[in-house]
């Protein structure tokens, strides 16, 4: 993907009730992408998220069932997971 500058872009990403963890890798091509992540906000940001994974460089976030913010506050069953990148900078990435 690509983001403008200050700009984010925003993904939902549906969780099945089979699913027991989850994993996120964000890979920059170009400037400095950071990763904000929620069960709860659609549109997770700066000052809405639950995770935030904001190194320079790869970030990888992961999280499993047996934490108790998995899926917020259904914690069993079907849920929606909330991803944004936000770009410093003009910047390209991959979300694997």
């Amino acid at each position: 993907g690509e983001v403008a500058e200050h700009a984010l872009n925003y993904y939902h990403v549906p969780i099945g009730a089979a699913i027991h963890a989850v994993k996120i890798v964000l890979v920059p091509l170009q400037g400095d992408p950071d990763l904000y992540i929620s069960f709860e906000d659609p549109l997770p940001n700066g000052a809405s998220y639950t995770f935030v994974q904001e190194g320079v460089g790869v970030d990888v976030f992961e999280i499993g069932r047996e934490n108790s913010l998995f899926c917020g506050a259904l914690r069993s069953g079907a849920c929606m997971l909330y991803v944004s990148v936000l770009g410093w900078e003009l910047t390209s990435y991959s979300l694997i």
